[in-house]
């Protein structure tokens, strides 16, 4: 089991589309599902078939906020990669993923870009950066951004206390949540080599 990556994803009755992205990913990375549904039989049936995956049932639909929370602070590795199930990334993609997240020091938040960022964009850029001329971000042409919309990754030192905003229950915590560590200080990156799709 890789030591340095847990993948977790906020899920509500999503197991069909679970079940074809585990089938993908490889067995080395540890997997926690949050089951917002609170059905049992999505817990057996995955847990069963997936030895590396553990599906938690909360006591109530938590939503993603407090979702995502639980799953960062059940993780026990030192990078968390946070999902939606109606998403689709090679293995190839997390492992140069978490390559980049390994290689930048003070960073808040890194995500892969959308397959087609003409239908769907997850970043936002309001001031232009300065350009970098370390080699890392030239080969996996990593860019500075002020905003990350889900399926990114995240170091548990960095951000510390600075956990989601569980007022929010579905939609904009991703939003707040990047924008509050680009106020304390870390840097959030898009990296434009590495695509996922969003469906």
């Amino acid at each position: 089991m890789n030591k340095d990556l847990t993948l977790v994803f906020s899920s509500y009755q999503s197991q069909l589309l679970l079940k074809k992205i585990l089938e993908k990913f490889h067995k080395r990375y540890r997997v926690i599902i949050i089951e917002n549904s609170l059905d049992q039989n999505i817990k057996e049936s995955l847990e069963k078939k997936f030895k590396n995956v553990e599906v938690i049932i909360p006591n109530e639909n938590l939503g993603l906020a407090k979702s995502y929370n639980l799953g960062i602070k059940k993780s026990k590795t030192k990078f968390v990669f946070l999902n939606n199930p109606d998403m689709s990334i090679t293995n190839q993609s997390i492992v140069d993923l978490l390559f980049c997240a390994k290689k930048i020091k003070n960073f808040g938040a890194i995500s892969p870009v959308f397959q087609d960022e003409r239908r769907y964009k997850n970043y936002e850029i309001f001031k232009r950066k300065k350009t970098t001329r370390l080699k890392l971000f030239k080969k996996f042409k990593i860019i500075e951004v002020d905003l990350l919309d889900n399926n990114f990754l995240i170091n548990k030192k960095n951000i510390k206390k600075k956990l989601f905003d569980e007022k929010f229950f579905l939609f904009f915590e991703t939003l707040d949540f990047t924008k509050c560590l680009q106020n304390s200080g870390k840097k959030l990156y898009a990296v434009k080599k590495i695509k996922f799709n969003h469906f």
